[in-house]
């Protein structure tokens, strides 16, 4: 139910939009209407033109931001998410700022002193947020000169960042760059990252075991194979040896783990034995010193 309701919201969402801007023209068209006509009386006009500049300018915002969702999900394939969302800010942005300046023309206020008032604003809050600014810029100018991609595994070298940082991009948005580090997730600056040193990080170099583990192992395996083997043959008994095939393939790998798991156990046996005869010499040699001991003592007191 949920799923369906979702498409039938997708489907109604540009319809909405385009709604939204007949009737920001249906404004505009009285508001003109209310400035320029000749045949009102002076109470109709202005309120023709009062209601059509507050109808522009709200259907007429809302269809900026409408019409610019739709064009960012019809640019999306075609240049990316990133670049898509960078168009749809500018579109914002344009569209909010037209239907301001329309809005005011239609209400009859002069726009000179405006912009002079805007300009003087926008220079104050330029300084007031001057790192988000850059952080913007900074961010634009990635997504479009494109150093790194999402997915790339990449270094950044820069002092600000404490030297060396290692990751993974997972996004790029207009303020921040998104890693997946060996420590965790990490959000950069776009101006940090604008700024830092950056390059692929190398494959990581797979790890060799060492030769006699590897041997140690093998050995293991072919010993529990050759004991798992015979368990099986003497379970099996003398049909066992009806049923081989002449000329079976597997019969060189059999030989060769059992010959594997003789030497293994010969090796053992060899070892067992000899710690057996070290264990027996000593105990011998240490009795026979008691002995010599104790008969040197007996001499003595006599």
């Amino acid at each position: 139910m949920s799923a369906q309701v979702a498409r039938v919201k997708a489907k109604a969402r540009p319809w909405r939009s385009i709604i939204a801007l007949f009737l920001a023209l249906c404004g505009l068209a009285a508001g003109e209407l209310g400035r320029y006509s000749r045949h009102l009386d002076p109470p109709t006009k202005d309120i023709l033109i009062w209601a059509g500049a507050v109808v522009f300018l709200v259907f007429g915002l809302v269809a900026s931001f409408g019409l610019s969702g739709q064009a960012r999900d019809l640019l999306r394939p075609a240049i990316g998410a990133a670049h898509a969302g960078v168009a749809r800010y500018a579109l914002v942005l344009a569209g909010i700022f037209t239907v301001l300046i329309i809005t005011l023309n239609i209400a009859n206020v002069p726009v000179g002193q405006l912009v002079l008032g805007g300009a003087v604003t926008g220079v104050l809050l330029g300084i007031a947020a001057q790192q988000s600014l850059s952080n913007l810029f900074a961010g634009m100018v990635l997504l479009f000169a494109r150093p790194f991609r999402v997915g790339d595994r990449v270094r950044f070298r820069a002092g600000a960042l404490a030297g060396l940082l290692d990751g993974t991009v997972t996004d790029i948005s207009i303020a921040y760059v998104r890693l997946e580090t060996a420590d965790g997730l990490v959000f950069v600056p776009n101006s940090q990252a604008l700024a830092a040193c950056v390059g692929p990080l190398p494959p990581p170099e797979p790890d060799l075991e060492p030769p006699a583990a590897a041997e140690l192992a093998h050995r293991d395996a072919a010993a529990r194979s050759a004991m798992s083997g015979d368990g099986a043959g003497s379970g099996d008994g003398a049909g066992s040896g009806d049923g081989a095939v002449p000329g079976d393939s597997t019969a060189p790998s059999v030989s060769t783990v059992s010959s594997d798991a003789t030497a293994f156990r010969d090796a053992t046996a060899s070892r067992d034995a000899t710690a057996a005869r070290d264990a027996t010499a000593a105990r011998d040699g240490t009795a026979a010193r008691d002995g010599t001991a104790a008969r040197n003592g007996t001499v003595a007191r006599d």
